[in-house]
């Protein structure tokens, strides 16, 4: 079959698979297990999405493999459902079919990158930031007592395959931190020097499945090969923020306007970009020395009295508070994770539960004037919840490319004026600005937009703009 023609295949293949059917269905039926056949369909998808995983190819005998082997655990599954329940066979055959559809993990499958895995998240940074929590949570509940066995090492395989199949070197640096957060606490005792090696196990297992899987992939150059490296825009990025840092060392180019600074001096990586993937470094390019003192110290107080805190009292759950809050503090080097919400909140989450400072104001005038402040800063950020609701059902809309009616579209521009002057006006200008009609772009509002928006769409209206200008006559209609 493999030598013969498409047509050919296609009808050997069906006349097999319907003698074959034919003759095990008769069977099924007269055993009442005619749903057999649809489990093992849904059961078998997982085995070809894990072969996929492991081998990254799309090779039979692996992916056959893989079936078969999910297969069989679905049939084992429904013995077992039938035999330590109430459930009958063939609702128990209907439980397994039901829930064995891989939803999530087809759509892990599904979101990757070339070789790289992406999972749900859409960067291979984040799962890997994602994977290295899974880790350090993992080791807290093996150090707890709550996962015991064969669990810790299934799960942790599961938190290794996915680690190498990301392909992101920040997962060796998020796993090295969490065995070396773990290895300076042995000596408190007999737990400790138990959770050291199972920290030291956890980061040499990813980083030998790091090196050994893309070489089966025949991608192991992305890892090891130091022109890629030093060929990506991160040291750019650096160089540029460092340099904008130099020309404005006290307040910053500002707040948000990084990308656009990028843009003006010429980086020569395409692409509109927000942050030069270093926390440190974007905090003193647009916030100056003054705006970055201000949050760099109070980070660095914390972290100073949290590391204090767990060296005198050793737990557990301040060991995971560190392991979680270095590792998204690696990350914030490397990438931007705090621009996701999910990964904020989860910052803000542990340094909360870490931090025993007290702050109490004795005068009453002090208290009525926080109270006060209190106050305003809750109005305002229920204004902003409404006017960012506001602004998520209209920016796809006023952009135009989409089935709506045109009343609709301008309605949505509309609805993009009234929020654009609320507190949301910064972050809403760009979006506006590529939807207003030509005739209604100005150029002011075009070099404001440019500041933290650069995009090609962006630039072009722009240009067009000032040459409509300087001309005196209206921008073009399109």
């Amino acid at each position: 079959m493999i030598g013969g023609s498409i047509t050919t295949n296609i009808m050997l293949g069906t006349a097999l698979l319907g003698a074959t059917a034919g003759v095990i269905g008769t069977f099924a039926v007269l055993r009442r297990r005619a749903l057999m056949g649809d489990m093992l369909s849904h059961a078998a998808l997982p085995g070809i999405c894990l072969a996929f995983l492991v081998t990254n190819n799309r090779n039979r005998l692996g992916l056959s493999i893989g079936a078969l082997v999910t297969g069989l655990l679905g049939i084992a599954l429904v013995a077992v459902i039938t035999r330590w329940t109430r459930t009958k066979e063939d609702a128990a055959i209907g439980i397994v079919q039901f829930y064995g559809v891989p939803r999530v993990l087809g759509e892990f499958i599904a979101t990757s990158a070339g070789s790289r895995v992406v999972g749900h998240v859409g960067q291979a940074n984040l799962l890997a930031d994602y994977v290295a929590l899974g880790q350090a949570s993992l080791l807290y509940l093996v150090a707890r007592e709550r996962i015991r066995g064969g669990w810790w090492w299934g799960v942790a395989a599961l938190l290794v395959l996915a680690s190498a199949c990301a392909q992101s070197r920040s997962a060796i640096l998020f796993s090295l931190w969490i065995g070396a957060a773990a290895f300076c606490l042995r000596d408190q005792g007999p737990q400790w020097r138990r959770l050291a090696r199972q920290a030291g196990v956890l980061a040499a297992a990813t980083l030998a499945a790091m090196v050994a899987i893309p070489r089966l992939h025949g991608t192991a150059e992305r890892l090891l090969d130091a022109q890629l490296i030093l060929a990506e825009p991160r040291t750019a990025l650096w160089a540029l923020a460092w340099r904008l840092f130099a020309e404005s060392p006290w307040l910053g180019v500002g707040w948000g306007e990084f990308a656009g600074a990028a843009f003006s001096a010429g980086l020569p990586h395409a692409g509109v970009w927000t942050s030069p993937h270093n926390l440190f470094l974007q905090l003193a390019a647009e916030a100056g020395l003054i705006g970055a003192a201000l949050i760099l110290v109070a980070a660095l107080r914390w972290s100073r009295g949290a590391w204090r805190d767990l060296r005198s009292a050793a737990t557990l759950p301040l060991w995971w508070v560190a392991a979680v809050a270095g590792t998204i503090g690696l990350h914030a080097l490397l990438e931007y994770p705090l621009w996701y919400a999910h990964v904020l909140g989860l910052a803000a989450f542990v340094a909360g539960i870490a931090s025993r400072t007290r702050f109490t104001v004795p005068a009453a005038p002090l208290r009525g004037g926080l109270a006060a402040m209190s106050a305003v800063a809750f109005a305002l950020l229920a204004w902003t919840l409404v006017d960012y609701q506001r602004f998520d059902r209209a920016c796809v809309i006023a952009g135009g490319r989409t089935l709506a009616a045109p009343a609709e579209v301008s309605a949505a521009v509309d609805e993009l004026r009234a929020v654009a002057r609320g507190p949301l006006g910064a972050q809403v200008a760009p979006w506006l600005y590529q939807s207003l009609p030509p005739g209604e772009v100005s150029v002011d509002m075009g070099e404001r937009v440019l500041r933290r928006w650069p995009s090609p769409l962006v630039v072009a209206r722009h240009a067009a703009a000032l040459a409509s200008a300087r001309r005196g006559v209206p921008p073009p209609s399109r």
